[in-house]
Order: C-alpha cells, then structure tokens, then sequence
C-alpha cells in the first residue's frame, strides 16, 4: 500500500501542488510595528484581551471601538457602486 508520504516524495507535481494547496496562502503576518501601532490604539480606547470590540480604523486614519462582528463587514459595505464584488440593489435582477 502506498501512502500520501511515500507519494509525495517521489511525485514533484503531487508534492509541489500539495505545499501550494496546505501552505500559509493568503494568510500573512502584520509587521512589529502595524501590530504595536493597533495595541497602542487597543490600549488607547480601554479595550481588554476578551473584549467583544475591537480597534477599527475608519478612513481618515483614526480608530474606534466597534463590536467586531460589525466591523467584518465594513469592507463589503463599503465597495464602489458597479465593483464586480458590489452587493447593492443595483444588482438585483428586476421582475417585468
């Protein structure tokens, strides 16, 4: 019986597409100074590890507390009107 781990090591292509497929993707890392910048501003507005808001960053770069299920959102909401990725009434398909 062969196993994934023997397969692997004999297969490039079944190696190279499994590293690509369980590698970190789209997942990055903030950088030191992103990260103390945002615990600053944490810090700032009084908000504790466990707490159900969140540091969010408006767009003339000052933060507030916001829950953060509200705050998940903000970037779908805020799309241009006719972006592809849009969600406005715009698209909805009309009924004659």
């Amino acid at each position: 019986m062969v196993n994934s781990t023997t397969t692997y090591r004999t297969n490039k292509a079944s190696r190279d597409k499994h590293r690509r497929d369980n590698g970190k993707g789209g997942k990055y890392e903030h950088t030191p100074a992103y990260k103390a910048k945002h615990h600053q501003k944490r810090k700032e507005l009084g908000l504790r590890v466990g707490d159900p808001r969140d540091a969010s960053k408006t767009k003339d770069g000052t933060y507030v507390a916001k829950h953060r299920s509200t705050n998940r959102g903000a970037t779908e909401k805020s799309r241009k009107k006719g972006s592809k990725r849009s969600t406005n009434s715009s698209m909805k398909i009309r009924t004659a």
